[in-house]
């Protein structure tokens, strides 16, 4: 893992998904980039210099953006990091999905989420889920009261189809990155239902790819996938949750929607990796 993504709004969910950053960039030897987008209608970046000046609500809010980079880029938990800002204006989570794809080339992307009790103009929560469809690297997503220090355990919940391997690989490196277990769950549910036998061999053969790692296995009954996970991940306790989604791309077990309600209703930090 080389380059960490970290978009921030400077709200305390993304100041929270900041210290998870740098802790995992710590254990990872990975250098961390902080970026901000201002928001604005206006095609910034291709406006000439001259022509700025007409807009100088935009101007005194890039002005205000670039101070609070600054300070973010100094906080005591980044000391000995290499740090890298960005300032960027214009569509917020079309900026993230560029500088993740292509600008930084992201191994992963860390941003703060927001949960029932929080404002859902907050351009990070807001635009996670997009992120989520789009970004071509895990995307972990915080919540502000989110105060773990470690990752030792990572629960992976899936049903382990062959497809979920290449995806799984990059949930993997972080795994490896931060030297944590993969805890895996099955969620059985009546409209997919399997046996006991038939879970374990679909389980045991994805664990067969991956000698060396340490895995353990659980199968958990309930109505609804999503629902099944969060209430397993109560007992299990975790330090994060993670999936590989379908996106739009498909229609299968694990939609999107799985991951979303993830992020929104569990205080657990949620690892997601889009489907290859």
């Amino acid at each position: 893992m080389k380059n960490i993504l970290i978009p921030t709004d400077f709200s305390p969910s993304a100041n929270n998904a900041l210290r998870v950053a740098a802790l995992i960039a710590r254990q990872a030897k990975a250098e961390i980039h902080l970026l901000h987008s201002v928001r604005t209608n206006i095609d910034w970046a291709h406006l000439p210099i001259e022509k700025r000046a007409s807009y100088p609500e935009t101007l005194a809010n890039i002005e205000k953006a670039e101070s609070q980079l600054e300070k973010e880029s100094w906080k005591p938990l980044l000391k000995g990091l290499k740090i890298h800002t960005h300032l960027v204006a214009g569509n917020i989570y079309e900026q993230i999905v560029h500088f993740a794809n292509k600008k930084v080339k992201a191994d992963l992307v860390v941003m703060g989420a927001h949960g029932p009790d929080e404002p859902k103009e907050l351009f990070i929560g807001s635009n996670a889920q997009k992120t989520m469809r789009m970004a071509q690297c895990p995307v972990l997503t915080i919540k502000k009261n989110f105060k773990g220090k470690t990752f030792k355990k990572i629960l992976f919940a899936s049903d382990f189809a062959e497809n979920v391997n290449a995806s799984f690989e990059k949930i993997l490196d972080v795994a490896k990155a931060v030297k944590a277990k993969i805890e895996m769950v099955f969620i059985n549910t009546p409209t997919d239902f399997k046996n006991d036998d038939t879970i374990n061999q679909i389980m045991d053969k994805f664990i067969a790819k991956y000698p060396g790692v340490k895995f353990s296995k659980a199968v958990y009954n309930h109505q609804l996938p999503d629902r099944g996970i969060l209430n397993y991940s109560l007992a299990s306790k975790p330090d994060m949750i993670s999936l590989v989604t379908h996106g739009n791309r498909h229609i299968p077990h694990y939609l999107l929607g799985v991951t979303e309600t993830l992020v929104y209703h569990s205080n657990f930090p949620v690892l997601s990796m889009n489907i290859k």
